[in-house]
């Protein structure tokens, strides 16, 4: 007698209300779980957190792929409305470093049926997925299924993140480093220490942790009114993020909250996170009443090393050209964008609006085939 195989059920859905989404918690962490090494800024914790500080005015639009009931694949997007324009992107945009689809199982078909999804069901005019790493695994299968699209879809790679690859001891990597760099460090904390005692600390408990956010928050808006700079922190809606994230990942022991101190006070502090396989270098700050003492340097010295005791894997700097960065490495990667505008009238405008905002338009070749499709998508039918 023959067997016939049970066909199975692929379905793609969205989720658009809060309630379900804050009930997806617990099979979104277990769909982590089997997609791979742990990002902290895919976490449900993480992302759940950043929508409702800054989720107002969107459109929430978490795509679960179910296979046979079971979650295979999640893409945490949102749907973002700006002057009479639709733009599909990630919850998490502009404040998680990195980005991507959670896939478990086949990563090309997952993900192919969710793009599927956003072209066939959503109102988009553009879609941004950015912040893509050039060592994510699903990055080469979003480059595949890019070249395939339809309308205008572009592959952009404009940051790159600095990384220290960790396959010695401190001992050997340290030698390696600058001698200047080393030197000056030394006199610096000898200086520091001239003035009283001197520690590194790492938060052990949440309470601690948190008030040590609250320092972060001080210092950056302290440093932001000295230079004119945009103070991040005015509206209050970041901080109440990081302290709601930070509450809510705690336990799970990816927050790694340190700082530089001396006589109990705070002179930098570090808010990043810590993997299994690697430390992530997320948001730096230091008393500017201590430049001088190169501050911020000791304590990244003192994290980069503690990486090393640890046996990670590597130390991530994350996204960002700073110069600092290159004094502990020289090697970088890039992060990718996979943008695509709809092939309807509104997808061209946007598109030749914001070409020609970058001046990359002007008497090109791109610029004529603007206008022909322009035209053929309002000439209407024929006959």
């Amino acid at each position: 007698m023959l067997e016939v195989a049970e066909e199975t059920t692929v379905a793609v859905r969205r989720i658009s209300d809060d309630e379900e989404f804050l009930e997806l918690g617990p099979r979104w962490r277990e769909l982590e779980r089997r997609s791979g090494p742990i990002n902290p800024f895919l976490t449900f914790e993480w992302l759940s957190s950043r929508w409702r500080s800054f989720g107002q005015g969107h459109r929430l639009c978490v795509l679960v792929v179910e296979r046979d009931g079971a979650l295979e694949a999640l893409a945490p997007l949102m749907l973002v409305r700006r002057r009479g324009f639709t733009t599909l992107r990630f919850i998490g945009r502009p404040f998680s470093d990195y980005s991507d689809f959670l896939v478990a199982g086949d990563r090309e078909e997952r993900t192919a049926e969710i793009l599927g999804f956003c072209d066939r069901e959503l109102e988009w005019d553009r879609m941004d997925l950015d912040g893509i790493l050039e060592s994510a695994p699903n990055r080469p299968v979003f480059e595949s299924l890019w070249r395939d699209r339809r309308g205008i879809a572009r592959v952009k790679s404009d940051l790159v993140a600095p990384y220290v690859p960790i396959r010695e001891s401190w001992e050997e990597y340290h030698e390696a480093l600058r001698p200047k760099l080393l030197s000056d460090s030394r006199r610096q904390l000898r200086r520091l220490e001239a003035q009283g005692e001197v520690g590194f600390q790492r938060c052990d408990d949440l309470d601690t942790a948190l008030a040590t956010l609250a320092e972060l928050e001080t210092q950056k808006s302290s440093r932001y009114l000295d230079t004119g700079a945009r103070n991040i922190f005015s509206s209050g809606r970041l901080r109440t993020f990081f302290e709601d994230a930070v509450r809510a990942l705690w336990d799970r022991g990816v927050i790694d909250i340190s700082r530089l101190v001396q006589n109990e006070r705070t002179l930098a502090l570090h808010f990043g996170f810590r993997t299994e396989e690697r430390f992530l270098y997320y948001m730096p700050s230091f008393d500017d009443h201590y430049r001088s003492f190169s501050v911020g340097r000791l304590l990244n010295a003192h994290l980069v090393e503690r990486a090393f005791e640890d046996v990670l894997q590597e130390f991530d700097f994350l996204p960002g050209d700073d110069a600092y960065k290159y004094d502990w490495t020289s090697l970088r990667r890039h992060l990718y964008s996979f943008v695509a505008y709809r092939p309807s009238l509104k997808g061209m405008a946007l598109f030749g609006a914001q070409e020609l905002a970058m001046g990359t338009l002007r008497g090109s070749s791109r610029a004529r085939g603007l206008v022909r499709r322009l035209r053929r998508l309002t000439a209407g039918p024929r006959g």
